[in-house]
This record gives structure tokens, sequence and C-alpha cells, in this order.
């Protein structure tokens, strides 16, 4: 169901503007089924197709299902190995399972369980046609491919648990970046080289603290309106449409649980920048994020990468840049350990992508930071996913550094 909102915020250089969300209030349900084998630890990946995807078909997770999918509202198939997740006493051992934030900025209040269920040793399940089972190394590489991974399995990836002597090197996963290869080993080996102390508990303790303060100094508020009443918008035959983005109706034919149906998606004629810079702080890597707000998180506030914007050529250089955006944007692109166009969710996003960068640079802003931003540690970005305090943004990310 779409809304027409009036958004007022005291967050950033823009107090008001008006804006059509999506209002989907079920929760989904993504997740990868994982086996054992030979001592590698391989993920269940489905090759799906997603009305909006740029190239068709995306390496997705295992399931990734709406209620209404799983429930069968609409009369179609059961998705396939929807049978393994079905239950919380799966048979298998939860590795990770918790409730994560949509896109905030066009979803209003929208959370997917993410999940990920570590089959028994001996279990046996059929590999359908749309299904491969693939290493680490295959996904990091498909991760450096344009539009390779699709959104929901970036977003599970992220919640993965370091799971400490299964990782094989950096230098064996990536074979194509040396720079990428590096900084994962420089990653591993942060978590392996001590185990938690009291300063991790420390730096973690103070972490939420800033992070509450923020979400309770940081207020957004939205009015419903009507859709003739949404300034900057524009009513066309086929489309409602404004500078930002555009919500288009399209009507899909495929080899899914529904053979055909309607549907409203989000199109952007641009794409979007989201870049995450790290580096070493008292010999302990580190990432710099912003506790972002945006009109459909729930809460308002989440952390976010460092630079996290739709349509940046637009912004940049104008007064309402997002902090770093300028500086970022100077940096050649060969200096970024990670980049990358990924796609956002084709279910409900029209041919709409990021690039995302990750950025390790020992001089990266030497001078003060905004108060809304903060160097995090690497390792308290795992206990913080847990909990669902980053965005998927920072998700699809922070999937790649585990």
């Amino acid at each position: 169901m779409w809304k027409e909102w009036r958004v007022k915020t005291n967050f950033g250089p823009k107090p008001q503007w008006d804006q059509a969300i999506i209002r989907q209030s079920e929760r989904g349900l993504l997740a990868i089924a994982v086996r054992i084998r030979e001592g590698v630890l391989e993920f269940l990946i489905q090759a799906k197709m997603e009305p909006g995807c740029i190239n068709a078909v995306q390496a997705s997770p295992t399931i990734q299902a709406t209620r209404s999918n799983y429930t069968r509202v609409h009369h179609g198939k059961s998705p396939e190995y929807y049978e393994l997740f079905a239950d919380y006493h799966a048979e298998g051992r939860w590795i990770t399972r918790s409730p994560q934030i949509e896109q905030t900025t066009r979803f209003l209040g929208k959370k997917n369980t993410n999940a990920v269920l570590l089959l028994p040793d001996g279990y046996k399940l059929s590999e359908g046609e749309n299904f491969r089972w693939c290493t680490l190394r295959d996904l990091k590489e498909l991760y450096r491919s344009d539009n390779g991974v699709n959104m929901n399995a970036r977003s599970i990836l992220a919640c993965l648990p370091p799971i400490l002597g299964s990782v094989p090197s950096g230098l064996r996963l990536i074979s194509g970046s040396p720079a990428a290869a590096a900084l994962l080993e420089r990653l591993y080996g942060a978590l392996s080289a001590s185990p938690r102390s009291r300063s991790d508990t420390h730096d973690m303790n103070n972490t939420m603290v800033w992070l509450n303060e923020m979400r309770e100094r940081f207020q957004i508020t939205s009015q419903r309106r009507g859709i003739d009443e949404l300034e900057g918008w524009r009513l066309g035959e086929d489309e409602l449409s404004s500078d930002w983005f555009s919500v288009i109706g399209v009507r899909v034919k495929a080899q899914r649980e529904v053979a055909e149906w309607d549907q409203p998606l989000i199109a952007q004629n641009e794409p979007g920048l989201s870049v995450l810079a790290g580096r070493s702080i008292n010999d302990e890597p580190h990432f710099l994020f912003q506790a972002k707000c945006d009109c459909g998180g729930d809460p308002a506030v989440h952390l976010a990468p460092t630079v996290s914007c739709s349509i940046p050529s637009r912004r940049r250089g104008t007064a309402e840049a997002p902090p770093f955006l300028d500086e970022i944007m100077r940096i050649p692109q060969d200096d970024f350990v990670f980049h990358a166009v990924l796609s956002e969710e084709g279910g409900r996003f029209e041919r709409c992508c990021n690039d995302y960068r990750i950025l390790w640079d020992e001089d990266f802003s030497e001078r003060d930071i905004p108060e809304n931003f903060r160097w995090i540690p690497y390792r308290a970005v795992f206990e913080l996913m847990r909990h669902g305090y980053l965005n998927i943004e920072a998700r699809s990310l922070f999937g790649f550094l585990v």
C-alpha cells in the first residue's frame, strides 16, 4: 500500500519535503541454508528473477518471501525450501535470526527477518534447478561484480557472526584485488588476535550511549496527504514522479510462485552513492558510521555508511551535500579497496542501484567529525548488527567485510 507524506525533521539541511512511501507492515523472510562440507562453509544460493532487476537474475538467498508468498494468499506455489525455515525449531542450528530494517527512505518501518540456518551433518538436500552451493570465496567474487549479489543476500551475509577458525585467509578469498584481500586479512586478524576484553565492552557501551543520544536529538514527523497535494510531484498517466524518484506500475509475467501479477515499482534514473571509510585507531580497525535519520525508520535513526546519498550529482557542491561527499567524490576510483554498482531489491525497485565503495585510508578525515558520526571498531559492528542497528546500505557494504 502506498502512502503520501509531508515530512518534517530537525536532521540535515532540509527541514521539510513531500514524498510517496511504501507501507508494507507484514514482515518477510530472508534466509540462507548453509552446510559444512569437507571443512568448508557453503551457502545454498538461488539465481532469482525479480521484475526490477537490472540483469534479470542475481545471486539471492535460499528463500526470500513476503508473508503473503509463504502463506499462499495469492494461491500460488509455496516457495522452494520454505519448509526448512518455517519452524523456529527447525532441524539444524540457527547461526543468526534477527529482524532488520529495509530502505528507510522508501519504506515506512518495513523490516524483514534475516536468517542463516546451519544444516546438520549428513543432511540430504537436493539442489534445485535454480540453486547452487557456493563458498564464501564464490560470494566475494560475485560481490565484486556489478549487480552480482542481490540486496537480500548482502543483508544476510552482513548478519553473519565472526566464525573464527573456519574462515580462510583474505588472500585466499579474493584473487583479483590485492587491496581488498589485504583488508580482509587485516580484519580477520583483528578478530582472532585476542578475545573480547573490558575495553571492547567499554567501547560498545559508549557507542550505545552515543547512538541513543542521537535518537533522542534527531526527530522526524510525517503527515498523510493526498496525491494531488504533494509539492514537487507530478501525476501522469502511468507514473507518479518527482525530481528524485518515481512510482510506476508494471505487469509481470514470470516462472514464479504466481505466473502473472500487477504491482508498483520505485524507479530512480541515477545511482545513489554509499561509501564506508575505515582506518586503524590504536592498531584496531575502525569504520566511520553516521547516525542517520530517515522518514521511514523505526526508530528514525540507524547507523548508515560514511556517505549515503541518493543522486549525488545533484547534491555535490551544494548546501544540501552531506558531510564528506565532496571529499569522497575527489578520490580516484582506484584508491577504493572495493567498488561495485549493486542493485536494490528488484521486487520493489525498478533498475535502482547504488555505487557502493569501501575506502581504507589511514589519513582519512583527521579533522573533527560531526556529532552524528563515530569511528566504530570492526569487532563491535557484529554486535550492533545482531541488534538491528545498521541500515540496509550499511549492511550491503559490511556484507563484503565478513
